[in-house]
C-alpha cells in the first residue's frame, strides 16, 4: 500500500531540521525521528512482506532457504568490478608485497 501512496514532500518527510540536529558526521540511528520512519523505507528482501495465506499459497519458503537461494544467486553472479587487467595486475602485486610486509613481521 504505501508503495501507491507516492511520496510526500512536505518538512516532516524532508526533515531538514533533522538533518541539520545531527550536523556532519553525525548518526541519525539513535534519532527518534528514524525509529518513527524507518519503515517507511525499509523492506528487507528476504522478509517475506505477504499476508501469511499469500506466503502459504506461493509455497511459503523459509527464511533459510531464501537466504541460501540468494547467496547462490550471489556467488553465481558475474563479479564486476571495473579493472583493467594492467590494474588487477598491479592490485595483485600490492597485495602479493603487503603479504611479504606481513610475513616479515
Amino acid at each position: 500500500k504505501a508503495y501507491l501512496a507516492g511520496i510526500s514532500i512536505d518538512p516532516e518527510s524532508l526533515a531538514v531540521e533533522e538533518i541539520a540536529a545531527v550536523g556532519p558526521g553525525g548518526t541519525h540511528l539513535g534519532r527518534k525521528y528514524t525509529r518513527r520512519h524507518y519503515r517507511d523505507w525499509l523492506a528487507p528482501a528476504l522478509l517475506s512482506q505477504q499476508p501469511y495465506e499469500a506466503w502459504v499459497s506461493t509455497g511459503g519458503s523459509a527464511l533459510l532457504e531464501r537466504v541460501a537461494a540468494r547467496t547462490e544467486e550471489l556467488r553465481q553472479a558475474p563479479r564486476l568490478h571495473g579493472l583493467d587487467d594492467s590494474q588487477l595486475a598491479e592490485l595483485e602485486r600490492l597485495v602479493e608485497r603487503a603479504r611479504g610486509m606481513r610475513a616479515g613481521t
